[in-house]
């Protein structure tokens, strides 16, 4: 997991990377956008522990060397019943091409 922020230049800059482990990635779509370019928007959801240190600004590069992006706030799902917690849930983007 790599942690993005801005500099005092206003540049993307790396503030951290760590590791979340006991996480799965699940493919959920896959789309070439006809703008005339050879490229491929793939989404995707990781599943992650509860309360796991994720935010809408990392970018997750899994063992194969693929950097996804977080797209939005991770959510913690918890049952209003039983209050067992499963886990997170945050949704990644890739763009190949």
């Amino acid at each position: 997991m790599t942690r993005y922020g801005t500099n005092p230049h206003g540049e993307q800059t790396v503030i951290s990377e760590h590791e979340v482990p006991h996480c799965a990635i699940v493919i959920r779509s896959s789309a070439e956008p006809l703008n005339l370019r050879s490229e491929v928007v793939t989404t995707a959801t990781l599943l992650a522990p509860y309360g796991a240190d994720i935010r809408e600004t990392d970018r997750v590069t899994q063992a194969n060397g693929t950097r996804w992006d977080v797209v939005g706030k991770p959510a913690d799902v918890k049952s209003p019943l039983t209050g067992w917690r499963p886990g997170q849930r945050s949704t990644l983007q890739h763009v190949s091409g």
